[in-house]
């Protein structure tokens, strides 16, 4: 299987502290599944860089949808069976990818995991989710995948499902709940993902 991780970020040096970036990019090149390549798209005005091994490329967007939806369409269209998604913000166990890729290989067209929150360097809470009914869950307006985590399967691009950039700060929630109409989504239940709150997270307007 080939596969790829997608990194964005636009005012890296100016929302995000250094320890973070660093913390980011040392679990990312950490995890125990190494067959896989980066793509890193700075699309701000400044031209920044996280990793020295990625596929860099610098377009300017209007918001992160765009992004999102640019690097999908092109992973998958050259050649990339499941794409990772992932926030510069965030930090991932190192078996996250390890975990997460056999449910891609069972056929799920989306695979995420629980996730714990936290702030200022400090645990506010796990979220576990077993054994749930998915579409009654976000029917509710209860996000409970873990976007920062999601790896995307070829077949889920392939049946159409895009982010909506009207739809932003929900565009997560609203895709997913258009999606389950043809999709199939599996939750791991380990904690694998780390997803920091702060006020300039990616949705914020000076950040879209």
């Amino acid at each position: 299987m080939k596969v790829a991780l997608m990194a964005y970020h636009s005012n890296l040096s100016k929302i995000y502290p250094p320890t973070w970036v660093e913390e980011y990019r040392s679990s990312i090149l950490a995890q125990t599944y190494k067959d896989f390549d980066i793509y890193e798209c700075c699309y701000g005005k400044e031209k920044e860089r996280i990793f020295d091994n990625s596929v860099y490329t610098h377009y300017e967007f209007p918001s992160f949808v765009h992004v999102m939806n640019y690097l999908l369409s092109v992973l998958f269209e050259n050649g990339f069976d499941c794409v990772a998604n992932s926030n510069v913000d965030d930090k991932f166990s190192a078996d996250w990818i390890k975990k997460l890729l056999p449910y891609i290989d069972f056929g799920y067209d989306v695979a995420s995991c629980n996730f714990v929150i936290f702030q200022d360097e400090k645990m506010l809470g796990k979220h576990y989710f077993d054994k749930l009914n998915i579409e009654e869950e976000l029917n509710r307006q209860h996000n409970i995948l873990c976007h920062p985590a999601i790896l995307f399967n070829k077949t889920f691009w392939e049946k159409g499902n895009r982010y909506k950039p009207d739809e932003i700060p929900l565009e997560d929630l609203k895709l997913w709940q258009r999606a389950i109409k043809n999709s199939t989504f599996f939750i791991h239940p380990d904690h694998l993902c780390y997803h920091r709150l702060h006020s300039n997270s990616v949705c914020n307007s000076e950040n879209r």
